[in-house]
């Protein structure tokens, strides 16, 4: 059983208001605050762009993080997202040439 104070937690959050649309991503490991990233986007991408974004972003910097602990959780409320990701029917596979 894995103690989830030794893992990589990160919480994301995407946003849009009447002054913009935003993403936000909060590392945290061996429960310890590590990192906060913010990305403003056009004023023209949906809510459901930014968590998205907000939820790519952290993925591509945990590639990068210098760190023995490899366990990661990411923990988001974009519901349409989650449902996305669990429903293979919805990806559409691209194939490069």
């Amino acid at each position: 059983m894995t103690d989830e104070r030794n893992l990589i937690q990160i919480f994301t959050d995407g946003s849009k208001t009447e002054k913009g649309v935003g993403a936000g991503i909060t590392y945290f490991e061996s429960g310890l605050h590590i990192n906060n990233i913010q990305c403003r986007l056009n004023k023209s991408c949906t809510n459901n762009q930014a968590e998205q974004l907000a939820i790519l972003t952290a993925l591509k910097h945990t590639e990068n993080m210098q760190t023995t602990e490899k366990t990661v959780t990411i923990y988001t409320e974009s519901l349409i997202t989650l449902d996305s990701l669990r429903n293979g029917n919805t990806h559409i596979s691209y194939r490069r040439n």
